[in-house]
């Protein structure tokens, strides 16, 4: 729904479609998967370990549309301690402390990404979200669309991959524990990473990617229901 580092709400279209009219999110960011299939969906779960996320979604949750789209950037350079204008920059809580410089960045995106939210929040009202990681996920028959912090590949220092950028990070992700839970869930089961990742046997992927420079695959895991 909002801006958030690692989001799916670009590739959400190019991951299957949900079977089932449940979606649990184990690892829910922003909710890119359930906010694009929003429509078609009954019941939303989204489990965020991340307590600053968990409460930009309970703010945006019980906000009316209207309430939303009053929101302002606050001035280039002023303190602030409003997540939610960190995040239209892509910043993370591993970056952002409590008080932070509002940056030339962060004023210039927030309208618009507020503009995005007021205009699908009404559709959310369904979503449920839940502060813990995904062994608090409900045992359901569901569509469940599984994206971890990417597991960290190759060279260079853990903290500082992709799946390293998070204040809840790869680091801390068993991931052979995980890919059992994974097999283990009824539905259909969709999970993500980027090429070089060895917790699951992809079997399909998406286009290169690029950011911050750099090209990258993504690869997902699919059962069908």
């Amino acid at each position: 729904m909002f801006k958030f580092y690692g989001a799916k709400r670009r590739l959400a279209p190019g991951y299957p479609p949900p079977e089932h009219r449940v979606l649990v999110e184990p690892f829910a960011g922003a909710g890119g998967y359930a906010v694009h299939h929003r429509l078609a969906l009954d019941r939303v779960i989204l489990l965020e370990k991340d307590e600053r996320i968990v409460e930009v979604w309970d703010r945006l949750l019980t906000s009316t549309r209207a309430q939303i789209e009053a929101e302002l950037a606050p001035p280039v350079g002023s303190t602030c301690t409003d997540f939610l204008v960190a995040l239209a920059a892509g910043r993370t809580t591993r970056d952002t402390p409590r008080a932070f410089k509002v940056t030339q960045r962060m004023a210039a995106r927030f309208e618009p990404m507020m503009r995005h939210v007021a205009a699908v929040v009404d559709e959310c009202r369904h979503f449920e979200v839940v502060h813990g990681d995904y062994t608090l996920a409900p045992d359901v028959e569901a569509t469940w669309f599984v994206d971890p912090p990417y597991q960290p590949v190759g060279p260079g220092r853990p903290d500082r991959t992709r799946g390293g950028r998070y204040l809840h990070s790869a680091m801390d992700v068993d991931y052979d524990e995980l890919a059992r839970w994974v097999r283990a869930r009824r539905g259909q089961v969709i999970a993500c990473d980027q090429q070089g990742a060895t917790w699951l046997d992809w079997n399909a992927e998406l286009a290169a990617l690029d950011a911050s420079s750099r090209s990258y695959g993504e690869v997902f895991w699919h059962r069908a229901a």
